[in-house]
């Protein structure tokens, strides 16, 4: 899972080049793949021109990251929607949990320490506006 600074400069069309150069596709296959010609991908690289909504959700879905990450509006290219297909387990031991947890990989803990840090500002979210 990338979030570095670099990443937060990125245009939309340097996300497609890179996510599509990562997963070692080339202009003509993802051209192919949705149906436009090679050289409206590379416009969309380019960032001469953007790409319809159709386009970014066949993006989002053969680089299996979200839309908001082609957006660049967020900086993690893991695809959330991931966590919600996983069966939910109702009760762990702490035990358990910390060798679920020394059981990921480094991605998966960088995805779990952005997920903490989400749930904490959203509750202090709703804490504050309680109090108001």
């Amino acid at each position: 899972m990338k979030s570095n600074k670099s990443e937060k400069n990125k245009t939309m069309g340097a996300i497609l080049s890179d996510l599509r150069k990562k997963n070692g596709f080339s202009q003509v296959q993802i051209a192919q793949w949705c149906g436009v010609s090679k050289s409206s991908i590379s416009h969309y690289e380019t960032g001469e021109t953007i790409p319809p909504l159709d386009l970014l959700i066949r993006f989002a879905d053969i680089y299996d990251v979200t839309i908001d990450y082609i957006l660049g509006r967020c900086y993690s290219d893991y695809n959330f929607s991931k966590l919600f297909k996983a069966p939910f387990v109702k009760r762990l031991t702490v035990g358990q949990l910390m060798g679920m947890i020394n059981n990921l990989n480094v991605r998966g803990k960088n995805y779990l320490a952005e997920t903490i840090l989400l749930l904490q500002s959203s509750n202090e979210y709703i804490k504050d506006k309680k109090e108001r």
